[in-house]
């Protein structure tokens, strides 16, 4: 069950891209997958509407498990192809400037968090710095975005608090870890 900011994806993904990304593909790849990661990704297609081998080619893209929901968020968000995405973020792109590109700016990824965990600190004492009609101004670094996408994917997929879901991260270090500690 989807809420918050999150959307049906359009579904179309250009030809050429879904095409490269399959044939990209290897069983042994596949197979590197543990079965936390597995879970994540069938988690991940659920959450955002998408096939798994949808999801399972995103993974195949060589980017890490944690930032696949980012892409997802994005272009869920702004309506374009997650491939779109992984393929500019591989091309050297940060996830604020992709983000941004599509009128996603701070305000938008930030989660109410109460203890603020070690990733946001300073994050979020620049913010409180700052009314928040300011906030567009303070850029998040790929850490801080994955962190915050992460923890709004798990409050909302596992229906627990913000705090709740930071915890879990911090704790066992992965998204797919902390997907299997909090789910029932």
């Amino acid at each position: 069950m989807k809420i918050g900011w999150t959307r049906p994806i359009l579904r179309t993904v250009a030809p050429g891209v879904a095409l490269a990304a399959a044939l990209a593909m290897t069983p042994r790849a596949v197979a590197s997958q543990t079965a936390p990661q597995q879970s994540l990704l069938r988690a991940l297609g659920d959450h955002y509407e998408l096939p798994a081998d949808e999801v399972a080619i995103l993974a195949e893209w060589r980017i890490p498990v944690g930032e696949i929901p980012v892409a997802l968020a994005i272009s869920d968000h702004a309506s374009i192809s997650p491939d779109a995405l992984v393929a500019s973020r591989r091309n050297g792109r940060d996830w604020a400037t992709l983000a941004g590109r599509y009128g996603m700016d701070m305000g938008w990824f930030h989660v109410p968090l109460d203890p603020v965990p070690q990733p946001v600190v300073a994050l979020y004492a620049e913010l409180e710095s700052r009314p928040r009609a300011r906030w567009g101004e303070v850029r998040p670094d790929d850490a801080q975005v994955v962190f915050l996408v992460n923890v709004r994917f798990l409050q909302e997929y596992a229906s627990v608090s913000a705090d709740v879901a930071a915890a879990a991260l911090a704790e066992h270090g992965g998204l797919a870890e902390a997907l299997r500690a909090i789910s029932p």
